[in-house]
């Protein structure tokens, strides 16, 4: 299956994610929770937490579902006081001048500060940051 593909699936079932429908939550889940797991895991090397911040991701997708990063999203620039970690998982997104795709990965200084960022496509994105940063709302 294309990349193409696997983001107009993904598309489909956040829209119907919007329209409530929990069956496909759990889609998404079966599609994207193992490799999330994984790399929380990895980020976070201790596996109750892992499972603890994997259950926030889709808990968070399904009560904030009007922020997912559709075509033309933008987060405006910020500051963080703790390390930003982003890992893409489809789609793309534009981070400091660069462009990062699917398996990409972003590493961002604790005490750093940051331009916007912004996807023209659309994207799927695991963002880690520390609970007491502040993140700007989406604008789109």
């Amino acid at each position: 299956m294309s990349n193409d593909d696997e983001v107009r699936i993904d598309r489909a079932l956040l829209d119907r994610v919007a329209a409530r429908d929990a069956s496909a939550i759990a889609a998404l889940y079966d599609r994207h929770g193992r490799l999330l797991f994984g790399l929380i895991l990895w980020i976070l090397c201790n596996r109750s937490e892992a499972e603890e911040v994997l259950l926030e991701v889709f808990l968070r997708a399904w009560t904030r579902i009007e922020t997912y990063d559709a075509p033309g999203v933008r987060f405006p620039p910020h500051h963080h006081t703790g390390d930003e970690e982003c890992y893409v998982i489809s789609g793309s997104l534009i981070a400091c001048g660069r462009r990062l795709v699917a398996g990409d990965f972003h590493h961002a200084e604790g005490g750093s500060d940051h331009g916007e960022l912004f996807t023209e496509e659309g994207c799927r994105m695991l963002l880690v940051v520390p609970p007491e940063d502040y993140l700007p709302p989406v604008t789109g």
